[in-house]
C-alpha cells in the first residue's frame, strides 16, 4: 500500500465543466481534442527540444492537472494538480508522405477521463525537417495556452541551442483562477450579467440551423474544408482594418458571416456563438489552462445599412459584450434559460485563433473528427493572418451540410 498523500482536489471551473460534460454527452469520441503539428526551422537537436518541451509542461500546473470521477453518479467530477512533472515524450522518424495520416490518426484517437496525464508530445523527425506533434485535452488547455506554449518552448529550444540554461519564466497557478471564478460567481457581477445575459436572449427565436430549415444531426461525425479569401480581398480587409483601428479581422469575418446568414435565413437577426479568450485580467493571460467563454451573440442586421454600418454596430456590440459580460457561464446560462443542455446555443460557432506565433514556427491546426457544434468556422487555424492571408477551416457535421452547402456558404462570403 503506498504511503504518498492524498492529492488535494479541486472543482472544474466552469468553461473545464462545459467541455466535460459535452464529452460525456458522447462519449469515446476525440471531440475535446485539441492537436497541433509544429514545424521548426533550423538546426535539429532532440535531447534540447525533449528538454524544453518538459520545462514549459512542468512549469504549468494547469497543464498538469487530472480528472478524478465523481463522488456519487450525479455529482461533478473533481481535478488535481499530479506530482510527477516528467512527461513521456517518445521520438519518431516518419516520411513525410506518412505524416497526415498519422497526425489525423493521433488527433481522433480520445483521451482516458480518470487519473491520466491530458497531454501528449511525440517529437517527428520528417525528410527533409523536423518538429512535434502535441495533443491536449481542452479541459487543460485552450486557443491561446497552445499558442503561449508553442512559443515557450520555441524560445526555450533557441536558448538551448546557443549554450544557454533552459530555465522557463514563472506564471501564476490556473489554480488562482479557481478561486478568482469563485469570487466572480458570488458577486453582483455575476448577478447582473445573468440578468444581461437572460434578458436578450430569453424569447429569442432559434440559432441559424433553424432559420436554414435543418435539424440537430443525431451523429456528430464531422468532414472539413478548408478556404482561402482570394488575395486581392484579403489584401482590401486587412487595408480596412489598418485604416479603422478599431476594426480588427475578426470583427469583418464575424460581420460577413453574420450577413451571409442572415440573407440565407431570411432574417435580420441571428445569433451566432464566438469563443472568448476571456484572458483580459492581468495574471491570467500568461497562465496555461482552460478560460474561453462561448458567446451567444444576437446580431440585427437592418436590410438597409450598409456593409459599413453591420461592421460598426457588430464591433461596438462586440467590444462592449467582451469587455462587460464576457465571464458569464455558458452552462448555468443553459440553465437559466431551461434549455437542459447548452448544446442548442451554439448549432453554428465561429472561433478566432490568436495570432501569438513566435517567427520561424510553423503549427497547423489538426482537427479530431467530430464536433459537438452542427457547424464550427475556424479563423486563421494555421496562424497564416501575419502573412496578410484570411484563412478559415470548417468542421461542419456531414448529417447536417454537404459539400455542395459549404462551398455555397464560403462562395457567398466573397460576393
Amino acid at each position: 500500500m503506498s504511503d504518498a498523500p492524498s492529492p488535494t482536489l479541486y472543482r472544474l471551473s466552469h468553461p473545464q465543466l462545459r467541455i466535460f460534460y459535452t464529452e460525456l454527452l458522447h462519449p469515446g469520441t476525440p471531440l475535446a481534442n485539441m492537436s497541433f503539428l509544429v514545424r521548426i526551422e533550423g538546426r535539429f537537436h532532440p535531447d534540447i527540444l525533449r528538454t524544453a518541451l518538459q520545462a514549459v509542461y512542468s512549469a504549468h500546473d494547469g497543464l498538469r492537472l487530472r480528472l478524478s470521477p465523481p463522488v456519487s453518479p450525479v455529482g461533478d467530477p473533481f481535478q488535481y494538480v499530479a506530482s510527477d512533472v516528467s512527461l513521456d515524450i517518445p521520438e519518431l522518424a516518419m516520411e513525410e508522405a506518412q505524416l497526415s495520416d498519422w497526425c489525423h490518426r493521433q488527433a481522433a484517437e480520445p483521451f482516458s477521463r480518470y487519473h491520466t496525464p491530458l497531454c501528449r508530445i511525440w517529437i517527428l523527425r520528417l525528410d527533409d525537417t523536423f518538429g512535434y506533434f502535441v495533443k491536449f485535452h481542452h479541459i487543460v488547455a485552450d486557443g491561446w495556452t497552445v499558442f503561449s506554449f508553442l512559443n515557450e518552448v520555441d524560445a526555450l529550444y533557441r536558448s538551448g541551442l546557443a549554450g544557454e540554461a533552459i530555465v522557463p519564466p514563472r506564471h501564476a497557478s490556473y489554480l488562482d483562477y479557481l478561486q478568482t471564478e469563485r469570487d466572480y460567481v458570488n458577486s453582483g457581477e455575476f448577478e447582473r450579467d445573468r440578468e444581461f445575459w437572460t434578458g436578450r436572449l430569453d424569447g429569442m427565436p432559434g440559432g441559424i440551423l433553424g432559420g436554414l430549415g435543418k435539424r440537430p444531426g443525431t451523429s456528430i461525425a464531422t468532414d472539413e474544408m478548408t478556404f482561402t479569401l482570394p488575395e486581392g480581398l484579403s489584401s482590401a480587409l486587412g487595408h480596412y482594418c489598418e485604416t479603422h483601428p478599431l476594426v480588427t479581422p475578426f470583427q469583418l469575418i464575424l460581420t460577413g458571416f453574420s450577413v451571409v446568414f442572415a440573407r440565407l435565413a431570411g432574417a435580420d437577426v441571428v445569433r451566432m456563438t464566438i469563443a472568448s479568450h476571456n484572458r483580459a485580467r492581468g495574471p491570467q493571460r500568461d497562465m496555461a489552462g482552460m478560460f474561453v467563454s462561448s458567446l451567444p451573440l444576437v446580431v440585427s442586421l437592418p436590410s438597409d445599412a450598409t456593409f459599413a454600418r453591420h461592421v460598426r454596430d457588430v464591433g461596438n456590440d462586440l467590444r462592449a459584450t467582451l469587455k462587460q459580460h464576457a465571464r458569464y457561464p455558458l452552462d448555468v446560462l443553459a440553465r437559466d434559460l431551461k434549455l437542459g443542455s447548452g448544446a442548442s446555443l451554439f448549432d453554428v460557432v465561429l472561433v478566432g485563433h490568436p495570432q501569438r506565433l513566435a517567427g520561424g514556427l510553423h503549427s497547423r491546426y489538426v482537427p479530431p473528427s467530430t464536433e459537438a457544434s452542427a457547424l464550427t468556422i475556424h479563423f486563421n487555424p494555421n496562424n497564416v493572418l501575419c502573412h496578410g492571408v484570411f484563412e478559415f477551416l470548417a468542421l461542419y457535421q456531414r448529417q447536417v451540410f454537404s459539400v455542395a452547402e459549404m462551398g455555397a456558404l464560403f462562395r457567398a462570403l466573397v460576393t
